[in-house]
């Protein structure tokens, strides 16, 4: 990768997030959610190449569709035993109202259930860059991870920091984000500690 690279993401109630890679050097995160905005760099030389998948599940929202679908079964339950024409209406109505409930609340795990690609720092391995999958588009994904996955791997190589001098940079790197409050002063601690006793 001569050039730098970026990919632009959004989602409904997730925010826009924009990532640029500057080759040999560092990554660059903007982040937008509501009126909050957020920019910081991270040295590609601090990151893993090494990531993962996290899968985050609306729990909550499919909680409210298993109730909904409960009270749907319970209500066409009881509506066998009615046979007052006002009561077969209200049952009606509360049927009706609760299939809309529950494709509400379907709609709704939807949006708010995502997948990411999680890159962590190399030696401490906090987690510090959350990537929609496949947002926008698979290829524009797929595309960007690569030439990120590659970039890492190339400046470390072009480097050739040991690994005592590859923890100190990594140190230096979540100390600043610390203190820009991308990473919690507990988090700082906790992969300061490490980093010093490896």
């Amino acid at each position: 990768m001569t050039s730098s690279a970026a990919l632009h993401q959004n989602k409904l109630f997730h925010g826009k997030n924009i990532f640029e890679i500057k080759p040999g050097s560092h990554i660059r995160v903007e982040q937008s959610k509501s009126s909050k905005k957020t920019k910081f760099d991270i040295d590609l030389i601090a990151l893993s190449p090494d990531s993962r998948i996290q899968v985050n599940l609306a729990w909550h929202w499919m909680v409210a569709m298993v109730v909904a679908l409960v009270a749907i079964v319970i209500v066409l339950a009881l509506s066998r035993f009615i046979t007052d024409e006002a009561m077969v209406q209200y049952t009606q109505y509360s049927i009706a109202t609760l299939v809309a409930l529950f494709f509400i609340f379907l709609a709704l795990f939807f949006i708010f259930s995502n997948r990411k690609r999680i890159f962590m720092t190399r030696h401490s391995k906090l987690p510090v860059i959350e990537i929609l999958i496949s947002n926008p588009n698979k290829n524009s994904y797929s595309t960007f991870i690569d030439g990120l996955e590659n970039e890492i791997i190339i400046t470390c190589e072009n480097r050739q920091l040991n690994p005592s001098q590859q923890r100190a940079g990594e140190l230096k790197t979540l100390r600043r984000l610390s203190e820009q409050g991308v990473i919690s002063k507990n988090e700082y601690e906790q992969s300061k500690s490490i980093l010093l006793h490896a």
